[in-house]
């Protein structure tokens, strides 16, 4: 909403942006450490999802999906790995219309962006709506939220088995 009110005017663009990435910053600033979790337990816990994700029985989840989209007909890895591709072909597709509109006002001139261009874009369209739709089927085929869940919590029983009186150690001296 924001940027439709902000259309194609790049400086108020760039201030909006440089303005929340400002608040952002303040905002850490002034509360850096979210829910009162000690930065010493809110990096544990970042280094325990980094090893959770990596753990074999997070990556055999994918694997499974990763090969029900491979019978569909794509080759990823992950749900991440869908939306990097997506997104790095739609940015290249979105330089070259920038390019051209930044050309043509250069020039004071209209711009028409070239068929070719639009057949591309229709085409990455298609494409994401036909892998949602393979992750969909995957997805349901493979119970993979609750797969997922079911992994994620194991791990969290384990993590919490191990570190979980000197969390909360920490935590009470915290108060």
């Amino acid at each position: 909403m924001v940027f439709e009110a902000l259309g194609d005017d790049n400086d108020a663009i760039t201030s909006f942006l440089d303005a929340v990435d400002l608040c952002r910053a303040s905002g850490a600033e002034k509360f850096p450490r979210p829910n009162g979790v000690p930065e010493q337990i809110a990096e544990e816990i970042r280094e325990f999802r980094e090893s959770a994700r990596l753990a074999p029985e997070h990556l055999d989840v994918w694997e499974n999906w990763s090969s029900c989209m491979r019978d569909s007909g794509y080759e990823f890895a992950s749900r991440s790995s869908v939306v990097e591709s997506l997104n790095t072909t739609a940015s290249v597709l979105l330089d070259q219309a920038t390019r051209l509109r930044l050309d043509a006002a250069d020039q004071a001139t209209e711009v028409s962006l070239p068929a070719s261009l639009l057949d591309q874009i229709d085409d990455l369209v298609g494409l994401e709506q036909q892998l949602v739709n393979a992750d969909v089927t995957c997805s349901a085929d493979l119970d993979l939220d609750a797969e997922l869940m079911r992994v994620q919590y194991a791990q969290e029983e384990a993590f919490l088995a191990e570190n979980g009186e000197r969390i909360a150690l920490v935590m009470l001296e915290q108060e």
